[in-house]
């Protein structure tokens, strides 16, 4: 992924699993995240869906987003779903779960501007 976030704001670390609608992130906290920080890691994911051409992203919209269950886990999985795609505009669905995927912690829909570069 082709991120311009540094340490400590870098929370996406790793694209487990990808097609052309969904994908799945490994990321990690340098400690036990907020709502904010949730759902910024799941923004970046959202990077995963790119190639390899830089492109500059940004958050127009979030609608829906809940906080399941607070975690004090390190690292986590972010699960996105393209539910929309107007030009440069996307719309997507994301779930966060802790890292063994076994509770899940956030969920929310949030709308990104796609430019490139």
């Amino acid at each position: 992924m082709n991120l311009p976030h540094q340490l400590p704001i870098l929370f996406a670390q790793e694209i487990l699993q990808k097609d052309e609608k969904h994908v799945k992130v490994r990321c990690v906290f340098p400690f036990s995240p907020s709502l904010g920080m949730l759902f910024e890691a799941a923004a970046q994911s959202s990077a995963a869906f790119g190639n390899s051409e830089l492109k500059k992203g940004v958050v127009i919209s979030v609608k829906n987003m809940i906080l399941l269950e607070k975690t004090s886990k390190l690292e986590c999985v972010v699960k996105l779903e393209v539910k929309a795609i107007f030009n440069n505009i996307q719309e997507l669905f994301f779930e966060i779960y802790t890292e063994d995927e076994s509770v899940k912690v956030a969920q929310g829909t949030i709308t990104l501007m796609v430019e490139e570069i």
